[in-house]
């Protein structure tokens, strides 16, 4: 039921600690609802989280074959990594201040310790 809440732009993600069991549905849910401007994300007007992003830099690729995106997140997900394709990728930062890293492989990202995020196909 959250899920579709979430997904449909009818409520937020709104994780709370402990529960983290549906963490990352639910941030995939509500991205997805937000790229859409379903529901509450069509009808009003949310300023942008500008603050986050200026924490983040987003140090791009050093080459460009290697575009999967290694993630440390700030919300309890762990290290996960991204390829085009996952849900929110085009969203996500690699920010190499938080050893954040882009992978040629998948299996680099694997050996360096990161899985892959649930929210990809």
């Amino acid at each position: 039921m959250n899920d579709y809440l979430v997904r449909n732009g009818y409520a937020f993600d709104t994780p709370i600690p402990p529960d983290k069991h549906y963490r990352e549905l639910l941030a995939s849910a509500e991205e997805q609802a937000k790229r859409n401007k379903l529901g509450l994300w069509l009808a009003c007007d949310f300023p942008e989280d500008n603050e986050a992003a200026a924490r983040e830099v987003d140090a791009g690729p050093t080459d460009a074959q290697c575009i999967i995106k290694g993630n440390i997140s700030e919300k309890g997900f762990g290290k996960t990594y991204l390829i085009p394709g996952c849900d929110n990728y085009l969203n996500v930062k690699v920010d190499v201040r938080k050893g954040e890293q882009y992978f040629c492989t998948e299996e680099e990202a694997l050996d360096a310790g990161f899985r892959k995020a649930t929210n990809c196909p």
